[in-house]
């Protein structure tokens, strides 16, 4: 029963660090000031590099260096959590910015501007901070190196990368193909997002305290099993020197791992 207690302290001590993991990503991706922090975060290679850190750190574990394998493996993860974290936090702050330009580029048209001198007005006057404006001002200078226009609006559209954005550009393509009535359809576009980031919101904010809760109850099993590993393993090696006992505690992990996978599942959206 030895080795199941070991698997069972395995288990417990993975789920913590993944957990450990996931909650210090969103902090690590807003305080990821630093230049080597941010180049490292932004590199498309990590995601290469991170599962071959984990399975170099689990065979580690398994080879007898189970502190340093476990620190390993958390640590890529950690990293790997982080950067999904500043990805994320950069298409909201591109959906946010989205009504505002939509709104500058109305603006343009409305005072008879054609579609490049709105992008361009917008991008100079428009007052529009954040990803969204460093966006439209790197469009800004494609137009004004002289690219066609639906060149730097597709490049724009894939740099963005979110569905409000490719919306904008869609319409600004319709309009150059087919002509109509852009500036209400531009402006249309921003209240309904306006809408809609309201409406989510809203249900963000009622679901944070069901979330919070979550975690920390799932988390208390967790700190238990690992204060008892550590200062009492005798108590460990007696509940599971039983086939009853070792039953009751394998069933109690596969039920901890499926509660912290539906729960992240329920609030994958919201997250």
């Amino acid at each position: 029963m030895s080795a199941l207690a070991a698997t069972t302290a395995a288990v417990l001590l993975a789920a913590a660090v993944v957990d450990a993991a996931g909650a210090a990503a969103p902090w690590l991706a807003r305080h990821a000031d630093g230049p080597a922090i941010r180049r490292l975060l932004d590199d498309p290679r990590l995601e290469r590099l991170v599962p071959a850190v984990v399975v170099a750190g689990g065979l580690l574990a398994l080879a007898g260096g189970g502190p340093t394998g476990v620190l390993a493996a958390g640590a890529a993860m950690l990293l790997r959590a982080a950067a999904a974290g500043r990805r994320a936090r950069r298409r909201r702050a591109l959906g946010r910015g989205v009504p505002l330009v939509a709104r500058a580029v109305a603006d343009g048209l409305d005072a008879g501007l054609p579609v490049r001198g709105a992008l361009a007005d917008a991008a100079v006057r428009g007052g529009i901070g954040g990803p969204a404006g460093e966006e439209l001002r790197r469009l800004a200078g494609r137009l004004a190196a002289g690219d066609p226009l639906p060149a730097a609006l597709a490049a724009w559209r894939r740099r963005a990368d979110e569905p409000g954005h490719a919306t904008l550009v869609a319409g600004l393509l319709l309009h150059g193909e087919a002509g109509g009535e852009l500036i209400g359809v531009l402006r249309g576009h921003a209240d309904a997002l306006e809408r809609s980031r309201r409406a989510l919101a809203e249900a963000e904010s009622a679901t944070v305290q069901a979330r919070t809760a979550a975690r920390i109850v799932g988390g208390i099993p967790v700190a238990i099993g690992l204060g008892t590993l550590a200062l009492a393993p005798e108590a460990i090696r007696a509940v599971t020197g039983t086939l009853l006992g070792a039953t009751l505690v394998a069933a109690a992990v596969v039920l901890q791992a499926l509660a912290a996978v539906a729960v992240r599942r329920l609030t994958a959206g919201l997250a």
